[in-house]
């Protein structure tokens, strides 16, 4: 079992004029987390990460790229936000 702290990465999002908020991890494989607004993603993020752990914790899924399994039980969380960041989708 081993402490970890988990980096998850919050981008401005643009489609079609709308903004929305995007958060992924390079440290915890499978998260995508979108929401309307920065505190609603800085709200469900954690929640949804911890469902992704203990789903991992349950079975021999790695948590990470090329990660070995090994149980996660004292995470913690580290937010980056760019606001300045907007990307924009646009489809050919």
């Amino acid at each position: 079992m081993s402490a970890k702290t988990i980096r998850i990465l919050i981008k401005e999002m643009e489609q079609d004029g709308e903004k929305y908020y995007l958060a992924t991890s390079p440290d915890l494989y499978g998260l995508v987390v979108e929401a309307d607004t920065l505190q609603e993603i800085l709200e469900l993020t954690p929640q949804v990460a911890n469902e992704l752990i203990e789903v991992n914790n349950q079975t021999t899924t790695p948590h990470s790229y090329g990660d070995k399994f090994e149980l996660w039980t004292d995470v913690s969380y580290k937010m980056v936000y760019k606001p300045l960041q907007v990307y924009s989708l646009q489809y050919a």
